[in-house]
């Protein structure tokens, strides 16, 4: 598949594609050295939470598209802006809170600032950027935090995938945040009901990732194509010479 390297839509879902793709071949080493080192259950996990966070966006961007129905498109647009603007809002408020601290004098602020929408053009509207209120400058400031993509997914059989993926995901989340958790975690072996059902999430995130980008991002399309893919998967037979 070509990807149009002028689309920033095109661009984010092949990223995604690439991460699951990256993250599959680090699982496969860690799988092959688990057995004699029993550490790496802890690298595991962090590389099955990110991979599921990435399931989880690209399952909620085809859901709402699917749902949003002639406003699919729309609504499809204004969540791929609040991701790709994750980072710069990130990014402008670290910015300010050195200024505020100390760290930075204003001029260097400022410079700062300037960088940022040089570098990153596509996320920033047009004119100068305001330096009293950065984040105005941005297309948006909206955040798609995955727990307000979980209460904006209707209770619909057809979307219990995405209910198991942030099931899963709020499991391995606290390897990555120590809590009351923690003790028990770090020297608990990944249990087969939570690791197959991710890496199956991450085969299938990344194809539909692509499949959005070849239906246009049209998200129903793109799940139904998608099921029928792996129900030819399914009924393949292997036979041997």
């Amino acid at each position: 598949m070509v990807v149009n390297e002028a689309n920033p839509y095109e661009i984010l879902l092949a990223s995604f594609s690439d991460r699951f793709l990256h993250n599959l071949r680090i699982l496969r080493f860690e799988l092959r050295y688990l057995k004699s080192h029993k550490y790496l259950y802890q690298s595991m996990a962090k590389n099955l939470r990110s991979s599921l966070l990435d399931f989880i966006i690209v399952r909620y961007l085809s859901i709402r598209s699917n749902e949003d129905g002639e406003d699919g498109f729309k609504k499809f647009k204004e969540n791929v802006d609040s991701l790709l603007c994750d980072h710069l809002k990130n990014g402008v408020g670290y910015l300010k809170n050195l200024k505020d601290s100390g760290w930075i004098n204003k001029d260097e602020y400022i410079k700062g600032l300037k960088n940022l929408k040089s570098d990153y053009p596509m996320g920033f509207i047009e004119g100068e950027v305001d330096t009293d209120n950065p984040e105005k400058s941005l297309i948006t400031k909206d955040y798609l935090s995955p727990k307000g993509m979980f209460k904006r997914v209707p209770m619909k059989n057809d979307y219990r995938d995405f209910a198991v993926a942030y099931e899963i995901y709020l499991h391995f989340s606290r390897y990555d945040h120590f809590g009351t958790f923690s003790p028990i975690l770090s020297n608990e072996a990944i249990r087969d009901r939570h690791l197959i059902p991710t890496i199956l999430f991450m085969i299938r995130g990344a194809i539909l990732s692509l499949q959005l980008i070849n239906d246009g991002y049209k998200g129903l399309a793109s799940y139904n194509n998608l099921v029928r893919l792996e129900l030819k998967m399914k009924n393949l037979k292997y036979e041997r010479n």
